[in-house]
């Protein structure tokens, strides 16, 4: 007893805070239609400031201080139409919504005329005016397109996609609400990804795919789930249950209807809670349950009456006659009449064509974008080709210009190299013709190594430069004198300069002495040292 006191007091504050706030909005409304100037300025924002804190709206809706007096009016009207549409009072929504449209004429900018139509729409949409709906959700998507706002693209293809699902052309719609899923998923927008799944759910399951709707409807109760809001995942399930129904799953679809209804009930959302009661009395139906059937079916048509909701209530007075028809067979008869005026009056023809000329203008305007898409992919590409063959172009010439400056340095060089090459031949032969004797070239030979042997840099190549010789040539001169090589000379000169050492500076050690005679390594001067004298460095200098 206790629990149901405690649901029945915060069922009890919630619709007293709900009509407080109700009444509040209505009285700012009816004083802002009759003032003007600072005093309606003042009024308009304490409503935005409320709408604002009942969370309406993404943040604070800010009149800028030049914002003139009809754009104040504009504003207050839509956001009246937002506030009564979140009360599900779609008569009141309605009037505002058009009072704002008239005034988006000279008021307006793109963006707040899409908001508005989509919401006309929406509204029109729940009144069970078709034509209307379809009217303003063209509207809608027209304007978004051309500003290329993607989210309202994606709410006005929804709302597209809901008009032919409710009028019978579920097959057209699959197309809407593809690219509405499409274009929420590249976003990242889980939240009307979930909305967008929840109605590609209803499409599905009334083209027959029911794995695909159930598929989608679990996606988006998953959704809902995980981002903490109930209320919008009770709707998930009665659109799950709807798959689940076609598919003759009974139990499971009942099981998630209960779950739902209280859900529902708890947040208010009527509309919802008269979805799902049709359904529990189709699944009451099957089993053969009349009264229970009936009075779901009889709950749902008292809300769907209230609201103005035709397709639904035509459902909940076609429930009704199969219901009471073994019971009460006259009052079965009423509800079936009622069933078909309706449905008359909802499918006629001016709909059909409507939604015919949509359709195909549709597929005109897809094929026209995939036409533009390749037109512009093509001149991308062509642009791209046409920069690498620019740059391709550029570089060859550049390639070529150096490769024929090196080429021309190379020639120089090779030039220059073969000049001073005979240059030099000629040189050796005219030093060579101009020498008095060959003891001057070994004179001079001997002088050039004595002068290099102190610091170690005795090469062979360098000291026939000098003397204007190829290192072969000098070789050849100085073995014609001597009998010996260069090498072998050099040798013995290292060993006279060694002895010289060894005797005249006797406080330096062996390893120091061949050092000064241009060896470094102190074995091998030992060795060449024994070699030519027939003893060792310290053996000479201890018998000199």
């Amino acid at each position: 007893m206790r629990i149901s006191l405690r649901t029945i007091l915060l069922a009890v504050t919630l619709i007293v805070t709900a009509e407080a706030l109700s009444q509040n909005a209505d009285s700012l409304l009816t004083r802002f239609k009759q003032q003007s100037g600072t005093e309606a300025r003042a009024t308009a924002e304490r409503f935005l400031s409320l709408v604002e804190r009942e969370g309406l709206s993404d943040g604070k809706v800010e009149l800028k201080p030049d914002c003139s007096a009809e754009s104040i009016r504009l504003l207050t009207w839509y956001w009246a139409s937002e506030w009564y549409f979140d009360l599900q009072d779609y008569s009141n929504s309605l009037q505002y919504a058009k009072q704002a449209f008239e005034l988006c004429k000279t008021a307006g900018t793109p963006e707040i005329e899409a908001d508005i139509c989509s919401i006309i729409s929406i509204l029109h949409f729940r009144k069970t005016d078709y034509p209307q709906a379809l009217k303003y959700a063209e509207r809608t998507l027209k304007i978004a397109r051309e500003m290329k706002d993607r989210e309202r693209m994606a709410y006005s293809l929804n709302t597209l996609a809901g008009i032919s699902l409710a009028s019978g052309s579920a097959e057209e719609g699959k197309k809407y609400i593809v690219e509405a899923i499409r274009i929420c998923r590249e976003d990242k927008d889980s939240l009307k990804l979930a909305v967008r799944l929840g109605m590609a759910s209803e499409i599905y399951q009334k083209c027959g795919n029911l794995e695909e709707s159930i598929k989608c409807a679990e996606e988006a109760y998953n959704i809902n789930m995980q981002m903490g809001l109930p209320d919008k995942a009770a709707i998930r399930l009665s659109q799950l249950a709807a798959a689940q129904i076609a598919k003759q799953e009974y139990e499971s679809a009942r099981n998630n209807l209960l779950k739902a209804l209280p859900m529902l009930r708890n947040c208010g959302n009527k509309q919802s809670e008269g979805i799902t009661l049709n359904q529990l009395g189709d699944i009451a139906l099957h089993y053969e349950q009349d009264s229970l059937a009936a009075g779901y079916f009889d709950s749902a048509l008292q809300i769907f009456t209230q609201k103005g909701d035709l397709y639904n209530k035509c459902r909940s007075h076609l429930g009704l006659s199969r219901a009471l028809m073994r019971d009460d067979p006259k009052v079965a008869s009423s509800h079936l009449l009622a069933y078909s005026n309706l449905k008359d009056s909802i499918y006629n023809n001016n709909l059909v064509k409507s939604l015919n000329e949509l359709h195909a203008k549709y597929k005109n305007e897809e094929l026209a974008r995939e036409l533009d898409k390749q037109r512009s992919n093509k001149i991308t590409l062509l642009i791209i080709c046409i920069f690498i063959t620019i740059i391709l172009f550029i570089a060859i010439r550049l390639l070529r210009r150096k490769l024929y400056r090196t080429m021309g340095s190379l020639r120089e060089t090779l030039n220059s190299l073969k000049e001073a090459e005979k240059g030099l031949e000629r040189g050796s032969k005219d030093k060579e013709d101009a020498l008095p004797d060959s003891n001057w070239l070994l004179d001079a030979f001997k002088q050039e190594v004595e002068r290099r042997m102190a610091s170690g840099d005795i090469d062979l190549q360098a000291i026939a430069s000098s003397l204007c010789m190829t290192r072969t040539h000098l070789n050849r001169k100085i073995k014609s004198i001597t009998g010996k090589s260069c090498s072998t000379i050099i040798s013995e000169m290292r060993i006279e300069r060694a002895k010289r050492l060894l005797r005249d500076e006797r406080g330096k050690s062996v390893a120091e002495i061949s050092l000064l005679c241009g060896i470094e390594d102190t074995s091998y001067f030992i060795s060449i040292f024994k070699r030519i004298t027939g003893t060792t460095p310290k053996q000479w200098r201890e018998s000199h």
